[in-house]
């Protein structure tokens, strides 16, 4: 929905303290900043009924995965270069 037929996704990993950082980001169009504020809202438990138009299923159904794991996250503008979602997934040691 965001990314031109052209475009691209890039995803990456890396590790700092502990922590697995995943980044997916996409080319083309910014999301809405309402969309961006709803995202990054961790304490929205009422997610079906508080999303901005617009927004799918898809995105409402990742952000409660996201909390049920109690993974930080965020979703960031790369201005014309699309957008940034950012996880922060913790390294547990067996």
């Amino acid at each position: 929905k965001y990314t031109p037929q052209n475009g691209s996704i890039k995803i990456s990993l890396t590790t700092q303290g502990g922590i697995l950082i995943f980044n997916i980001q996409n080319s083309g169009t910014s999301v809405s900043r309402q969309m961006m504020d709803w995202f990054n809202n961790s304490l929205d438990q009422n997610l079906l009924s508080n999303r901005p138009a617009n927004t799918g299923l898809g995105l409402v159904i990742v952000k409660k995965i996201l909390q049920l794991h109690q993974f930080k996250y965020e979703l960031v503008s790369a201005g014309d270069s699309g957008n940034i979602f950012i996880i922060y997934i913790p390294i547990r040691k067996p």
